[in-house]
């Protein structure tokens, strides 16, 4: 029983992360079941954690791929993921950062001798 107990509440926060429900009320009426056997159930009552009722959350879930996205290993669960696309644009940028740092780094050693100092606008370097 305290599997399936569990395993609600595992489908009730994976529903809440994915914005489909704010309260065990809102997942009881996607669900299409009364939310205080829900919330009964949700707490363990063994009169509410039917295996009618883990069934219907189970096929609401699959239905909805919830299950896919709740990780196997404990450990995938730490850090932020990205997708691979946006991890090459990232990986994209800093490597075009880095050039535009070795550029001005250069052009920076170059000052003298393109014309000496830089005067402010509208001043005059002649005498």
């Amino acid at each position: 029983m305290d599997d399936n107990k569990e395993y609600l509440l595992r489908i009730y926060n994976l529903a809440a992360l994915r914005g489909l429900c704010r309260t065990k009320k809102e997942f009881a009426a996607l669900l299409g079941v009364n939310d205080k056997g829900l919330s009964a159930a949700m707490n363990g009552s063994e009169k509410h954690l039917t295996d009618s009722l883990v069934r219907k959350v189970k096929s609401w879930a699959a239905l909805h791929q919830l299950e896919e996205e709740a990780p196997k290993d404990p450990a995938q669960q730490r850090g932020v993921f990205i997708p691979e696309a946006t991890q090459a644009m990232f990986d994209n940028m800093a490597e075009t950062i880095r050039i535009q740092a070795q550029m001005l780094a250069s052009l920076q050693g170059a000052a003298p001798f393109l014309g000496g100092a830089f005067a402010p606008k509208n001043s005059r370097t002649e005498k």
